[in-house]
């Protein structure tokens, strides 16, 4: 399951870079499918942080903020450590964030989707993977 949901993560992921939302969409919404049957989660945290980087495509940087907090939860509650490339590619992500939003919104986003419980982040997700595409960054 985990190889399946890693496949739909990476071509959204993709999809992102190449500015096509709506196949980044499908593929990160397949990938929440796929991921919600299971109880792994660090596969759920991959997920998430996938429809964190399309909320931010969405001009909605709190919730991604939000998204990528609940992850970095998720990780952090497993012991997870991220390997120094994605750590790095991270943390430019966040910076971008918090220039968006400001230091003070960006903490209270951050603070508020490391508290979700996963029943809660599921509902955030979902909130982003059921919108219609528009401006991308």
């Amino acid at each position: 399951m985990t190889e399946i949901v890693d496949g739909h993560n990476l071509l959204a992921r993709i999809a992102l870079r190449m500015g096509r939302i709506a196949v980044a969409t499908e593929e990160a919404r397949q990938a929440m499918d796929v991921a919600s049957a299971s109880d792994n989660l660090l596969t759920l945290a991959e997920v998430l942080a996938v429809v964190g980087q399309l909320a931010w495509a969405f001009d909605d940087a709190t919730r991604s903020t939000m998204l990528h907090a609940g992850a970095e939860a998720l990780r952090s509650k497993i012991g997870f450590v991220h390997p120094v490339p994605r750590a790095r590619e991270l943390a430019r992500e966040l910076d971008e964030l918090r220039l968006d939003l400001g230091q003070a919104a960006f903490d209270r986003a951050w603070e508020h989707g490391a508290a979700l419980d996963l029943d809660e982040l599921a509902n955030c997700a979902s909130s982003v993977l059921h919108r219609k595409p528009s401006l991308s960054h």
